[in-house]
Protein backbone atom coordinates (compact mmCIF):
# COMPACT_ATOMS: atom_id res chain seq x y z
CA UNK A 1 0.00 0.00 0.00
CA UNK A 2 1.48 3.34 -1.03
CA UNK A 3 1.02 6.68 0.72
CA UNK A 4 0.00 7.44 4.27
CA UNK A 5 -1.66 4.60 6.12
CA UNK A 6 -3.14 3.86 9.49
CA UNK A 7 -3.42 0.62 11.42
CA UNK A 8 -6.65 0.08 13.31
CA UNK A 9 -8.02 -2.29 15.92
CA UNK A 10 -11.78 -2.73 16.21
CA UNK A 11 -13.59 -4.38 19.11
CA UNK A 12 -17.25 -4.97 19.81
CA UNK A 13 -20.20 -7.27 19.33
CA UNK A 14 -20.92 -6.44 15.67
CA UNK A 15 -17.52 -7.01 14.03
CA UNK A 16 -18.99 -8.97 11.13
CA UNK A 17 -21.38 -6.12 10.30
CA UNK A 18 -18.51 -3.63 10.49
CA UNK A 19 -16.31 -5.72 8.17
CA UNK A 20 -19.20 -6.13 5.70
CA UNK A 21 -19.69 -2.35 5.79
CA UNK A 22 -16.01 -1.82 4.93
CA UNK A 23 -16.44 -3.98 1.82
CA UNK A 24 -19.67 -2.25 0.81
CA UNK A 25 -18.16 1.25 1.20
CA UNK A 26 -15.03 0.31 -0.76
CA UNK A 27 -12.59 0.81 2.12
CA UNK A 28 -9.27 -0.81 1.18
CA UNK A 29 -7.91 -3.03 3.96
CA UNK A 30 -4.58 -4.85 4.08
CA UNK A 31 -3.04 -7.11 6.74
CA UNK A 32 -6.47 -8.11 8.05
CA UNK A 33 -6.60 -10.23 11.20
CA UNK A 34 -9.31 -11.44 13.55
CA UNK A 35 -7.93 -12.51 16.93
CA UNK A 36 -9.23 -12.61 20.47
CA UNK A 37 -12.53 -10.98 19.53
CA UNK A 38 -10.89 -8.06 17.71
CA UNK A 39 -10.35 -7.13 14.06
CA UNK A 40 -7.18 -5.35 12.97
CA UNK A 41 -6.15 -4.02 9.57
CA UNK A 42 -4.12 -1.36 7.77
CA UNK A 43 -5.88 1.09 5.51
CA UNK A 44 -5.10 4.26 3.55
CA UNK A 45 -5.28 7.33 5.79
CA UNK A 46 -7.90 8.82 3.48
CA UNK A 47 -10.28 5.94 4.28
CA UNK A 48 -10.11 6.42 8.05
CA UNK A 49 -13.11 8.76 8.15
CA UNK A 50 -15.32 6.15 6.42
CA UNK A 51 -14.10 3.50 8.86
CA UNK A 52 -14.85 5.73 11.88
CA UNK A 53 -18.38 6.43 10.61
CA UNK A 54 -18.97 2.69 10.10
CA UNK A 55 -17.69 2.00 13.62
CA UNK A 56 -20.25 4.43 15.04
CA UNK A 57 -23.00 2.94 12.88
CA UNK A 58 -22.22 -0.62 14.02
CA UNK A 59 -21.54 0.36 17.65
CA UNK A 60 -17.98 -0.99 17.76
CA UNK A 61 -14.87 0.71 19.14
CA UNK A 62 -12.22 1.71 16.60
CA UNK A 63 -8.71 2.54 17.85
CA UNK A 64 -5.87 3.81 15.64
CA UNK A 65 -2.80 1.83 16.68
CA UNK A 66 -0.25 3.25 14.23
CA UNK A 67 0.12 6.10 11.75
CA UNK A 68 2.64 5.93 8.92
CA UNK A 69 3.54 8.43 6.21
CA UNK A 70 4.81 11.95 5.72
CA UNK A 71 1.51 13.60 6.66
CA UNK A 72 1.99 12.26 10.19
CA UNK A 73 5.72 13.02 10.40
CA UNK A 74 5.54 16.79 10.71
CA UNK A 75 3.90 18.92 13.32
CA UNK A 76 1.88 21.83 11.90
CA UNK A 77 3.82 24.08 14.29
CA UNK A 78 7.27 23.04 12.99
CA UNK A 79 9.35 25.39 10.89
CA UNK A 80 9.14 23.98 7.35
CA UNK A 81 11.35 26.65 5.77
CA UNK A 82 13.93 24.04 4.77
CA UNK A 83 11.34 22.45 2.43
CA UNK A 84 10.76 25.60 0.35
Amino acid sequence: MLGARVSIRVEGANLSGFMQGLREKGVICADQRCREGAFSAALPAGHLKKARLLAQEHKVQLTVTERRGLRFSFSPWQDHSSFR
